[in-house]
C-alpha cells in the first residue's frame, strides 16, 4: 500500500473517555473468551489424545499370530499422482483432484476444496483413486510429511489424486482400513521420521525408504475386528472434535461481532457481559 493513501485513511474516533470505555469492556469481554477458547482448545486435544492412547494400546497389545513384512511385500501397487499446476486447476473442469491438504494431519480423508483438473483417458485411468486406497503425503513440510489417510468413498465419477501423494493399494490378505490405522500407530510413525529428507519447508519420503518400513498384521479377520473397534472409537473422537471446532469457529466470530458494535457505538458492558456468559454456557 502506498504510503501517502495509508495516511489519508480517515478513522473514527470517540472522546478519550469514550475510548478508554470501549477498550475496559473489550478487554472484560476478551478475557472471558479467551478463557472459554482455551478450555476448548485443551478439550480437544485431550480428545485427540484419547484416540491416539487407545489406538497405541490397540497395535502394543498383539499376539504371537502378527507376521511383520515390509511394505513392498504387501503392496499389490504403487504410484505417485498426477502433476497439474495451479494455473491447470480451477472449478469448472471435470475431474476432482486430491491434493495433500485433503489429508488432514489428523489422518482422515476431508472432501471440502477439491479443486477439478482436465486429464487425457490414459491418465484418468493410471491417476484414479477407489474405495481402500490408502493415500500417502510424499512431499509437505517436514511437520506434515507422511500423513496419510483411507480413502473410504464409491463415486461414480473418476477422482484422480496430484504427485504430491502416493496411492498404495493392498494384497487380498490386508484390510486397507488395518493399515491405514497402522501407519498411524507411534511405532511408525517413529520409523516414517527417520525417513524424512530435506529441509523444513519442503521434505519428502522417498519409495526406496518407504518399502522397506516393517508392519505387523495379524489375520485377516482378526484385522476386520480390531478395525471395529477403532472405527468406532474414531467416530466419537470426530463427533468430539466436530463439537470443539464448531464452538472455537464461534467464539472467534464472537469476537468479531463485539469489536463490529463496539466501533460502531453499539455495545454495551451489559451486552458484552450477556454475550460472554452465552458463549460459556
Amino acid at each position: 500500500m502506498n504510503k501517502s493513501k495509508f495516511k489519508s485513511i480517515l478513522v473514527d474516533l470517540p472522546s478519550l473517555p469514550e475510548q478508554k470505555n470501549i477498550v475496559a469492556t473489550l478487554d472484560e469481554a476478551f478475557e472471558g473468551i479467551d478463557t472459554v477458547v482455551a478450555n476448548t482448545e485443551k478439550n480437544l486435544a485431550n480428545a485427540r489424545e484419547m484416540f491416539e492412547s487407545y489406538l497405541s494400546s490397540v497395535f502394543s497389545q498383539r499376539g504371537d499370530v502378527w507376521v511383520e513384512r515390509r511394505l513392498e511385500e504387501i503392496a499389490s501397487s504403487t504410484q505417485i499422482g498426477l502433476v497439474r499446476n495451479r494455473k491447470e486447476q480451477g472449478d469448472s473442469l471435470e475431474y476432482s483432484y486430491v491434493k495433500m491438504d485433503n489429508i488432514t494431519p489428523n489422518n482422515y480423508f476431508d472432501s471440502k476444496n477439491i479443486v477439478r483438473v482436465e486429464a487425457k483417458q490414459s491418465e484418468v485411468e493410471k491417476y484414479s483413486l477407489k474405495k481402500g486406497d490408502l493415500l500417502f503425503s510424499t512431499r509437505n513440510s517436514y511437520e506434515l510429511v507422511g500423513k496419510s489417510c483411507l480413502y473410504d468413498i464409491e463415486k461414480k465419477e473418476p477422482v484422480l489424486f496430484n504427485n504430491n501423494i502416493m496411492r498404495i493399494r493392498f494384497v487380498e490378505e490386508i484390510s486397507p482400513n488395518f493399515a491405514a490405522y497402522l501407519f498411524h500407530s507411534p511405532k511408525v510413525k517413529k520409523q516414517l521420521e527417520n525417513m524424512k529428507s530435506g529441509t523444513t519447508n519442503v521434505s519428502a519420503i522417498y519409495y526406496k525408504s518407504l518399502k522397506n518400513i516393517r508392519l505387523a498384521f495379524p489375520s485377516l479377520d482378526t484385522q476386520k475386528t480390531i478395525c471395529g473397534r477403532l472405527d468406532e472409537m474414531s467416530a466419537r473422537t470426530q463427533e468430539l472434535e466436530a463439537i470443539y471446532q464448531h464452538k472455537l469457529t464461534a467464539l472467534a466470530e464472537l469476537k468479531q461481532s463485539l469489536l463490529q458494535k463496539a466501533f460502531s457505538s453499539e455495545l454495551t458492558a451489559r451486552e458484552a457481559e450477556a454475550a460472554v456468559e452465552e458463549a460459556t454456557a
